[in-house]
């Protein structure tokens, strides 16, 4: 229920994981959306850390998170709200987990995605400048490392206008538009020339995370 902690959901997920795939020799593909991405996030660190009750190990090859709130939710609790919500709200409302995610401690450097904990595992981030749920920035990470970042804006060169339309890409619809194309999309990689690329034409939110676990 909404009162359960994440990490401990993450613990279930994990032992899930290891217990069906991992323990029989078999990696997995994982596409979180929304809390579903920090559940997969903490359910790698918390193994990749040995903390209690998690596993020994998960084989996970790729992740993609779609509009999971990194960085905590644009609305965050303001008064009575269940637990996983302050949870996800940064700041002082919340409950520090957010801030845990990002933090620096001896053995955890940033726990940022390009840490020992994640290591040998491709992230790809997507999010939407239409979400009103999870900001932008919060659903990419801005600011910390992913191997690949997908963003939904119409605003590509970031001029404040737009410079080309697409559908409404909300919350609920980075797990439910599909297509090849038409999508004004925002696209980095890391490495050599991993921009921001931009184009008019780019693949649909599930489009992306399929590409992106293949």
């Amino acid at each position: 229920g909404p009162g359960r902690p994440i990490q401990d959901i993450a613990r279930d997920f994990a032992n899930y994981i290891y217990d069906n795939y991992t323990s029989k020799g078999r990696e997995v593909d994982i596409i979180g959306h929304s809390m579903g991405g920090l559940v997969t996030r903490v359910a790698v660190l918390g193994t990749g850390e040995g903390w209690a009750g998690f596993p020994p190990e998960v084989a996970v090859d790729d992740i993609v998170t779609a509009g999971t709130p990194h960085q905590g939710l644009v609305y965050g609790c303001q008064a009575e709200c269940t637990y996983q919500w302050r949870q996800m709200t940064s700041g002082e409302n919340g409950t520090g987990f957010i801030d845990k995610l990002h933090e620096s401690a001896p053995g955890a450097a940033d726990r940022g995605l390009d840490d020992p904990w994640a290591a040998g595992i491709d992230w790809s981030l997507i999010g939407s400048n239409e979400d009103s749920l999870v900001s932008y920035s919060s659903a990419i990470d801005q600011g910390y490392f992913a191997h690949q970042k997908y963003g939904y804006d119409e605003d590509l060169n970031g001029d404040g206008t737009a410079d080309c339309s697409d559908p409404d890409v909300d919350h609920g619809e980075l797990i439910s538009l599909t297509g090849d194309g038409g999508y004004c999309l925002r696209y980095w990689h890391h490495g050599p020339h991993g921009g921001p690329h931009t184009t008019s034409d780019g693949w649909s939110p599930l489009k992306a995370a399929r590409n992106a676990v293949r």
